[in-house]
This record gives structure tokens, sequence and C-alpha cells, in this order.
């Protein structure tokens, strides 16, 4: 997952919109496709050293779970992410 974070990170370094946008899509289709993944990722980013690359990440874990309305993993992940 850490190395999921940095390449997300450079990714967005990037500043192609385009590129960043897919990113986004590709994450997001992985996690509706794979039963439990939204849990297990929850997991591994609130249980990860704190650094940019995660923070990233985490915003765009956070971004997934507002539009697919995961309210009952928003509720319990966003306190998490507050560095």
């Amino acid at each position: 997952m850490d190395t999921q974070a940095a390449l997300l990170s450079v990714v967005l370094a990037v500043g192609k919109n385009k590129k960043t946008v897919k990113a986004y899509r590709i994450l997001s289709a992985m996690w509706k496709s794979v039963k439990g993944s939204e849990e297990l990722y929850g997991s591994a980013i609130t249980s990860s050293e704190p650094s940019t690359h995660i923070v990233i990440f985490g915003s765009y874990f956070i971004q997934h779970l507002t539009e697919t309305k995961r309210a009952d993993l928003i509720k319990i992940y966003k306190v998490c992410f507050r560095y």
C-alpha cells in the first residue's frame, strides 16, 4: 500500500489532469470490485506511518467512500486521517 501511495503522489506531481483522473478511476474501480478492500485499505492507511504519500492516498480513499456513500466507513476513517 505504501508503494501505491508513492506512485499516486508521483502521478499527481506530474500535473496532468487526465492522468490524475485515470489514477483515481483505477483505484476506485479496484475498491468497488474487490469485496472487503475498502475495510482492508482503511485499516492499512490508518496503521501506516504518517507521510505525505499516505495523506494524499487517504484523501483519494475518502473521496471514493464519499462518492459511494459509505458513511459508515467515513465515520471510522476520517477521524484517523487527521494528522
